[in-house]
């Protein structure tokens, strides 16, 4: 999986959201592709209050490839 930043968007003391290109090899459903992204990003805090967090990513297939998608990876802090 070939993954690329594209952007983000910064949601002030809550976090920010990802957004990154991804390539597969070959073929894939979206659900494969936001199971590996989650694998990747996921992380968990036990700090309270300001601790960082990720436990969702989004994933929205191309219209006309199969191999392509977009994912947000959604960083949240503790507030």
């Amino acid at each position: 999986m070939k993954i690329e930043k594209i952007g983000v968007i910064p949601l002030g003391v809550e976090g920010s959201d990802e957004y990154l290109l991804i390539n597969t090899d070959e073929a894939c459903i979206p659900a494969v592709v936001k199971r590996d992204l989650l694998e990747r990003y996921y992380k968990d805090t036990t700090q309270e209050a300001g601790g960082y967090y990720c436990h969702r990513v989004t994933v929205m297939e191309h219209p006309y490839q199969e191999n392509e998608f977009v994912g947000v990876v959604h960083h949240r802090y503790d507030v």
